[in-house]
């Protein structure tokens, strides 16, 4: 009958093959199974999370530390960014935790004696399928949700942070690109800066490279966008215009406005947005392609209206026509300026 054992050749009794789909040595099964997983899941994940935490984290800490801030806003800067650390972790603890899970069922002839009682390979790792796609779908909300939150306030803070201590902005053999100006430090101490280059250009053209053997950086309390480096033996080349002109002074005060220096934070980039904003993005920028498509089509059939009636210009001209009372037609034929 189905319930009872078959015979082998050899005379041995089979293994009674289990066919109800909802036995309870099935559910025990898989109860086991997801058990193994969650289990190499959970160790997997901790110790990705203490990896990242080390080389990311900790690296943060001791530099803000080391720059004077304060224990309360460097732990804020950690837990503002934990959300993209747990984000990077769950991706490999869920391929590492299948891995481990299906290699002790393997190592331990489990896998082997399931098969044999007529378990197929789909059934025993279906839970691990499903614990999967949860943990697809909570991490999909928490990258939507908690990654951007996290980004933005660890944006804003640092933000605070920039214009409370001018000492993030300056690191010792460093380049720094700001909007308009790049800064190439030497060694730093005590706020003083061993050699020092600025490259600068303004928006008609011109262009300076400031040279200054010594440069110091001074707290400006009039105005707190705005940090002060007060350089010592000065050489300036500036370019304007094809005309190159040097200069020398013992002592110049340069500005740098603090808006430059926060203008990549403050600008919104795909990592802080939700999937809505990113739809609603690529929604708008779809509608501007299409307007600059259009404008663009316009100006074509434009420019072609503008080479026809230069050419019949030209063929009437040549046949002895008035140039003059052509003139007139072709600017008929000519598109609206307002296009």
């Amino acid at each position: 009958g189905i319930g009872e054992p078959r015979t082998l050749r050899t005379g041995f009794p089979a293994i009674p093959a289990i066919h109800a789909r909802r036995s309870p040595i099935m559910d025990t099964l898989q109860r086991y199974v997801t058990r193994e997983y969650l289990l190499s899941f959970t160790v997997s994940f901790l110790f990705f999370i203490a990896i990242f935490f080390v080389n990311q984290i900790l690296v943060i800490a001791r530099d803000r530390l080391a720059e004077q801030v304060s224990v309360f806003d460097t732990l804020r800067l950690i837990l503002y960014a934990m959300p993209a650390i747990v984000a990077l972790s769950v991706p490999y603890a869920s391929f590492i935790g299948i891995i481990l899970a299906v290699g002790k069922l393997s190592e331990g002839r489990e896998i082997l004696a399931a098969r044999a009682s007529g378990v197929s390979f789909r059934r025993l790792l279906m839970p691990v399928l499903i614990a999967s796609l949860l943990l697809s779908s909570v991490s999909f909300v928490f990258n939507d949700y908690f990654l951007p939150l996290g980004t933005m306030n660890y944006g804003r803070l640092y933000q605070e942070l920039l214009y409370s201590n001018s000492r993030l902005i300056i690191e010792p053999y460093a380049v720094r690109k700001y909007e308009n100006s790049t800064l190439v430090t030497g060694d730093v101490k005590d706020n003083v800066i061993e050699g020092l280059l600025i490259l600068d250009s303004a928006e008609d053209g011109s262009s300076r490279t400031i040279s200054a053997a010594r440069a110091e950086l001074l707290r400006n309390d009039r105005s707190g966008g705005i940090i002060t480096l007060q350089l010592s033996d000065v050489e300036i080349l500036s370019r304007s215009d094809d005309i190159i002109q040097e200069s020398r002074a013992e002592t110049m005060d340069y500005n740098i406005l603090l808006e430059n220096i926060v203008f990549n934070l403050s600008n919104t980039s795909v990592r802080e947005m939700s999937a809505r904003d990113v739809r609603a993005l690529v929604v708008s920028r779809k509608e501007q392609f299409e307007q600059r498509r259009a404008n663009e089509l316009r100006l074509y059939e434009s420019q072609k209206r503008i080479i026809e009636a230069r050419y019949y210009a030209l063929s009437y001209d040549y046949n002895g026509e008035s140039l003059a009372a052509l003139e007139r037609g072709i600017q008929q034929l000519l598109p609206d300026p307002a296009l």
